[in-house]
């Protein structure tokens, strides 16, 4: 598991761990960081990538086009932050997909749902 911040590795209780489909953190593409990595506690501005797929053997696959979406997201110690994209068929030839952000604890009691926000009018508070 890789980690975006600077300094010695910190134990797991005192970081928050993010995953799924993210590509930029903080204006970073963090995409050679792998699909879960660790972050500090903090306000973090999550973007997803702008193509999803998902292909299965004999099946075939299906490709979204997402866009960037961003999400505010004020991250806590020992919690986990996942963003997940779900691939939807009514018939053979109809598909749509759902886009989720969510925060579990440690135990992996679902937190709270987050929800897109405008990325030129959100900026995380300065400390």
């Amino acid at each position: 598991m890789g980690a975006k911040y600077s300094g010695p590795p910190q134990p797991e209780s005192e970081v928050a761990k993010l995953g799924g489909y993210v590509q930029i953190v903080d204006d970073r593409d963090v995409s050679d960081l792998g699909n879960t990595f660790e972050l500090l506690p903090g306000c973090h501005i999550v973007q997803t990538p702008t193509q999803w797929g998902h292909t299965e053997l004999n099946i075939g696959g299906v490709s979204w086009t997402t866009g960037h979406i961003t999400y505010f997201m004020p991250m806590k110690a020992n919690h986990s932050y996942q963003i997940k994209v779900e691939g939807h068929a009514k018939d053979g030839t109809h598909h749509w997909g759902t886009v989720t952000a969510t925060e579990t604890d440690s135990q992996g009691t679902l937190i709270r749902t987050f929800f897109p926000v405008n990325p030129a009018t959100v900026q995380c508070p300065k400390n």
